[in-house]
């Protein structure tokens, strides 16, 4: 997590994220997701511009994971 958000752009963060969880296995997945989700959450409210920066680029992190479930159970259902 702490690489992924280090990343300049958020094309690379995708990138990487999608990398990552492509390697994973679903419990993996699924621990991730609420290891990012936790996070998020604890950022919500933000002490400092640091905390801003955290919380966009986790939050960013939390929507391609939303992208890439959705695309998965949508590629899988076409298969079927």
């Amino acid at each position: 997590m702490r690489y992924i958000i280090g990343l300049a752009s958020p094309e690379a963060r995708r990138e990487l994220t999608q990398r990552t969880v492509m390697e994973m296995s679903a419990e993996q997945k699924d621990s991730f997701a609420n290891t990012v989700a936790r996070i998020a959450d604890n950022l919500s409210v933000q002490r400092d511009a640091r905390d801003l920066e955290l919380y966009t680029k986790v939050s960013e992190i939390r929507e391609y994971l939303k992208s890439f479930d959705q695309g998965y159970s949508e590629s899988t259902a076409a298969q079927v």
